[in-house]
């Protein structure tokens, strides 16, 4: 005679290999409804975000003139924020550039660097032109 601790042994393994229980089929179907939500809300928070990025901007460059982005209607800009007492990232970044377009040939004619200085107060215009100056004379700043 077989003990009944033996047969409920043998059941449970014979279920195993049918499927998952309701319990797990639950418990994904409650993750994956989760996980869905999360990235409907991550969706709409960066595309109400985005709204409010770009607009009409004016600079000056090196010799005191008004720039905007209608001075490069048509080309392709390359925007760098950096200053000119940055010791190793900027002058990095500005060199890749200029090698870059130097590299691109005819086709890189159509692209203009702008470097812009996030500190006015240290750089002036005759600062700037002297540092981008190293660079490429491509390069407004």
């Amino acid at each position: 005679m077989k003990s009944p601790a033996r047969k409920k042994k043998r059941s449970l393994s014979a279920n195993k290999g049918a499927g998952p229980d309701l319990k797990t089929l639950v418990i994904l179907t409650m993750v994956t409804l989760l996980l869905l939500g999360g990235a409907i809300g991550f969706r709409m928070l960066i595309s109400n975000h985005h709204e409010n990025i770009g607009g009409a901007y004016t600079l000056f460059d090196t010799q005191g003139q008004k720039v905007t982005q209608g001075n490069f209607r048509g080309r392709y800009t390359a925007l760098y924020f950096g200053y000119t007492h940055c010791i190793d990232v900027c002058p990095l970044t500005l060199d890749t550039i200029s090698a870059a377009l130097e590299r691109m040939g005819p086709e890189g004619q159509n692209i203009v660097p702008v470097f812009i200085s996030v500190d006015p107060q240290r750089d002036t215009p005759a600062v700037m032109q002297n540092y981008i100056a190293r660079f490429s004379p491509r390069i407004v700043g």
